[in-house]
């Protein structure tokens, strides 16, 4: 669930103008790693999803999303892997909220975890919202919320005095801007972003920002999307920027390879020194295919990555986490599965993941992927259908590699 804007184009299939659909696949995965759908977190209501994941150890892990705890009422969740199980753990909402949803978390350690997201009232706008956990319980931080409505999709933290979190928020004429918030220690205070999109005068602007990673003092990364013209059209451009110690600064980046009007969105981003990785996809109306752009230290280029579905079938990917300097996983969708894929150092290869509780008319995403390698490796996201009864139904999923 998004506000406003690209924030919500980060589920690929919006972005793109396209519907999801279950289609059957035409390739056989590869078998390098054995992943399954583990310990589940407990049941509850209707609604309920996982958007982002972190993880410390292979005993110590959290997941965050959103859950509905009355009819349209839906509060913040927080999931706990201690080794053997998932429990929620209680996280405060602000008051009068009827939505309030984490979209991203980042941990640095046991004491020290960010997540982000937005809430709004029933008569109010939508608002930052960023909450912390001490070691011992979560509690909101005061953020900063510019513009008309704003949202926060993802955070990283790379000590106690410095955190990055990124999303967008509505500008004049309901236009769509980069958000950019940074936590230096004592507070989160906004920080200048380029928001390029359309001219000056012409319709409003959009852009938006979903993934970030930080390297260094002096290097972090964040990515999204942005309109431009296109004869009376509007083509989606990713959209890479960087921190070089000082400002952030638009850089060169790839788009899909089809041409004329074309969608492209990048959903996520991870970081090392001299190495990144961010994941996305494009489409051009015959259904969004998968994107990845690599970082050599010098600039970005895109390199192939599998589209398991049958043409036609939206499949693109939202996250991805680099583990080491030659390998990375990947996550999102294909043809109404999880996908996963996995980066050896020479190329992407597309590995076998469990649909937890799999039906033919349920929808799944994997939405988050974190890890320090294969084997202790965490994947979150959601699976949405009509259940038994005919009813509508959204459910958080978890993956382990």
């Amino acid at each position: 669930m998004r506000p406003f804007g690209l924030v919500e184009s980060c589920r690929l299939a919006a972005a793109l103008g396209l519907t999801l659909t279950v289609l059957s696949l035409t390739a056989t995965p590869a078998s390098a790693a054995t992943c399954s759908s583990a310990a589940q977190p407990p049941g509850h209501r209707i609604y309920d999803e996982l958007n982002g994941v972190a993880v410390l150890s292979s005993c110590d892990a959290w997941a965050v999303g959103w859950i509905e705890t009355a009819p349209d009422d839906l509060h913040t969740l927080a999931e706990h892997w201690n080794g053997k199980s998932w429990t929620r753990v209680p996280t405060p909402n602000p008051p009068g909220a009827v939505v309030s949803e984490f979209s991203g978390i980042s941990a640095k350690s046991a004491k020290n975890i960010w997540a982000v997201g937005y809430d709004y009232s029933a008569n109010g706008p939508y608002l930052t919202l960023i909450e912390h956990w001490n070691g011992y319980s979560w509690r909101m931080v005061p953020s900063p919320s510019p513009g008309t409505a704003a949202a926060l999709s993802a955070v990283a933290v790379s000590s106690g005095a410095t955190a990055w979190a990124v999303g967008s928020y509505s500008g004049t004429s309901n236009s769509g801007l980069t958000l950019i918030l940074h936590w230096d220690g004592s507070a989160w205070t906004q920080v200048p972003s380029p928001s390029p999109g359309l001219p000056a005068g012409a319709n409003p602007a959009d852009s938006s920002l979903s993934g970030v990673a930080v390297v260094s003092p002096t290097s972090a990364w964040a990515v999204g999307g942005y309109t431009k013209p296109h004869s009376y059209l509007y083509r989606v451009r990713t959209l890479i920027l960087h921190w070089n110690g000082r400002k952030w600064k638009q850089v060169p980046s790839p788009n899909g390879p089809v041409s004329g009007f074309i969608g492209n969105y990048l959903s996520g981003i991870s970081a090392r020194a001299g190495n990144a990785w961010a994941v996305g996809g494009y489409g051009n109306g015959m259904g969004p295919r998968t994107l990845t752009l690599h970082w050599n230290g010098r600039e970005w280029t895109r390199v192939p990555s599998p589209d398991p579905a049958a043409a036609g079938s939206p499949e693109g990917l939202l996250a991805v986490t680099v583990t080491s300097i030659s390998g990375a996983w990947a996550v999102g969708y294909t043809g109404g599965h999880t996908l996963l894929l996995h980066w050896n150092g020479q190329r992407w290869r597309w590995l076998a993941s469990p649909d937890p509780g799999r039906r033919t008319s349920y929808n799944y995403e994997l939405a988050a992927v974190a890890g320090t390698s294969c084997g202790n490796l965490w994947a979150v996201g959601d699976y949405s259908g009509n259940d038994t009864t005919g009813g509508l139904v959204t459910r958080s999923i978890t993956v382990r590699c």
